[in-house]
């Protein structure tokens, strides 16, 4: 905890010399700015594209059509920076990779809870007065990883070249099977 506590004091401590901010509209917090293009694109929801009334938005809009993709934003250019729309854009195209890295992260999650769960319920004991935590249950997939890469490294790949004479040993789907 003590170490943990170091490193993020260490961390803050070097906020200002790894963060670059500007100030858009006065306002410094990009989720800020982020939320208020969102805000301001539903809010401006009813308005066409093109407003009769006001032929100088309409220029406004026309000029920067950068991005082709999530148009409903540019309606917030009425009010926003068009800057700050395309930095709400460039977010919004980053939402399925976060997706994609939900499905992984709970089930990397799982094997560390799993194991302790398991190492809870069963008899840990070595000898009288030695019993092993359970939580070190989930040092056992990293040491399988340490152990068996150079044996998957070294053995089998060399054996299964000889048999397949495919420099790799065997194909991508094969390991993946």
């Amino acid at each position: 905890s003590v170490s943990m506590l170091l490193a993020l004091f260490l961390f803050l401590l070097g906020t200002k010399t790894y963060r670059f901010t500007t100030e858009r509209g006065g306002k410094k917090n990009p989720f800020a700015r982020i939320g208020r293009v969102f805000l301001e694109a539903v809010k401006n929801r009813r308005k066409h594209d093109l407003d009769l009334a006001n032929p100088n938005e309409n220029l406004r809009l026309l000029a920067h059509h950068n991005s082709k993709q999530f148009r409903f934003l540019d309606r917030a250019a009425v009010s926003c920076e068009l800057a700050e729309v395309e930095e709400a854009k460039a977010v919004l195209r980053l939402a399925p990779i976060w997706m994609a890295c939900l499905g992984y992260a709970i089930v990397f999650a799982q094997s560390p809870t799993f194991f302790t769960k398991q190492g809870a319920t069963m008899d840990r004991t070595i000898s009288p007065g030695l019993v092993v935590p359970a939580a070190t249950f989930q040092s056992f997939i990293s040491i399988s990883v340490v152990v068996f890469i150079p044996i998957y490294d070294r053995l089998f790949v060399p054996m299964a070249r000889s048999f397949t004479q495919n420099p790799s040993g065997i194909t991508m789907l094969q390991r993946i099977g």
